[in-house]
């Protein structure tokens, strides 16, 4: 499975479709310090960036149980995507600065859109019909991505593990 050009084209998708009321860019630094120098269109510095780093892929052989050998071979692909947008050092996350409302948090405003839009997605039905088989999500951890490098970078970091049997 080639995730780049899997998450290329569905962040493609969404960019035309809007989706979620969101602009999205996709590009894959493939290096966690080469999205230090992402660089977006005047039009796109507000969009939600979708970066594909840390990819890896392994190859793994299920054990029959009845003769000990090896059966059915798969292929388990690593990566991490980032899904975050651009924001100055001095926003709120929350409330943590008084008199600045909940509604112009980070949170409000990066974390909880882009979260409630990735949990919209049938994610695993758009793996499946990219490859035409099914493919076992073995790992799927989401966390906080806080001033992620010089960009200043809000959102989501998930680092996945796609199954395929070959």
């Amino acid at each position: 499975m080639d995730v780049v050009k899997f998450w290329d084209d569905v962040v493609t998708g969404w960019k035309a479709e809007g989706k979620c009321g969101l602009c999205w860019k996709f590009d894959a630094p493939l290096i966690e310090s080469q999205s230090n120098i992402v660089q977006a269109d005047q039009d796109e510095e507000c969009c939600v960036f979708a970066l594909v780093t840390e990819l890896s892929d392994s190859t793994t052989s299920r054990i029959a149980s009845n003769t000990g050998f090896p059966t059915t071979p798969s292929q388990d692909n690593n990566f991490t995507i980032h899904f975050v947008m651009n924001d100055g050092l001095g926003t709120n996350n929350y409330t943590e600065i008084l008199g600045h409302p909940k509604e112009e948090s980070r949170y409000k405003t990066i974390y909880k859109p882009i979260k409630d839009c990735l949990e919209s997605q049938d994610l695993y039905q758009l793996f499946c019909d990219y490859v035409g088989q099914n493919v076992i999500v073995t790992k799927w951890n989401k966390e906080v991505s806080h001033a992620y490098l010089d960009n200043n970078f809000y959102g989501w970091q998930i680092r996945a593990t796609f199954r395929q049997e070959l």
